[in-house]
């Protein structure tokens, strides 16, 4: 891949910036489509530093891609142990729940992407559709309200809550 030769030499290069070259060379390939070669470099990236979130976040795009799904868990469950504050990953994780039928899942880590980014509307009317489909109707009045208040134009919103 072309966009990739300047990471590719870097790396083989070496230096101080070895694995940050080789995870941002793997991002490349996985936003590339070219799967195995961006395991490659982001397993050994994982490897040689397990700190650096970036190369789960990406290795974690593969594994939902090739619908393993129980493994894109575990990369990003690995990001949470590193760092706590990104709400796409537990946005990811709600995501991946809901895929596989855990409602609760899915609602649990909606409500901690929210604890970390409050002004989200988009999250507050996922996690109101899955109150709605578990039967906690006030729960999903709340959320669909949270979501209207937040993106008055979210005409979705707005009739799901007056349906409720």
């Amino acid at each position: 891949a072309v966009v990739s030769t300047q990471s590719t030499g870097e790396i083989e290069r070496g230096g101080d910036y070895l694995y940050y070259n080789k995870a941002r060379r793997g991002a490349l390939y996985v936003k590339l489509g070219i799967f195995n070669e961006a395991c490659k470099d982001l397993d050994s990236v994982i490897e040689a530093v397990p700190t650096m979130v970036d190369a789960y976040w990406h290795r974690h795009l593969v594994h939902v891609s090739r619908g393993a799904l129980h493994t894109a868990l575990n990369d990003l469950t690995n990001i949470i142990r590193h760092n706590q504050n990104q709400p796409r990953v537990y946005l990811a994780r709600a995501e991946i729940y809901r895929k596989q039928g855990d409602i609760t899942g899915a609602i649990l880590n909606y409500s901690q992407a929210l604890k970390r980014d409050a002004d989200n509307a988009e999250t507050y009317y996922k996690r109101a559709a899955l109150f709605e489909e578990k039967g906690d109707v006030l729960l999903a009045l709340e959320d669909y309200t949270a979501a209207n208040r937040l993106c008055p134009s979210n005409t979705i919103a707005i009739l799901k809550k007056r349906k409720i």
